[in-house]
């Protein structure tokens, strides 16, 4: 799936965080990372009503 750079740069954003900051390995942490950003543009779509 291609992300629009917006989403691309929270995805690396949080991943990181979720790697360095929280511990996490690195697998895991684009994992979840993946799984909130795809959650967040579900909700920003619902909002739209889209």
């Amino acid at each position: 799936m291609i992300l629009p750079p917006d989403k691309r740069e929270e995805y690396e954003e949080r991943a990181a965080i979720m790697e360095y900051c929280g511990g996490m390995p690195r697998r895991e942490a684009e994992n979840e990372a993946w799984r909130l950003v795809l959650e967040s543009m579900k909700e920003q779509l619902e909002i739209f009503g889209r």
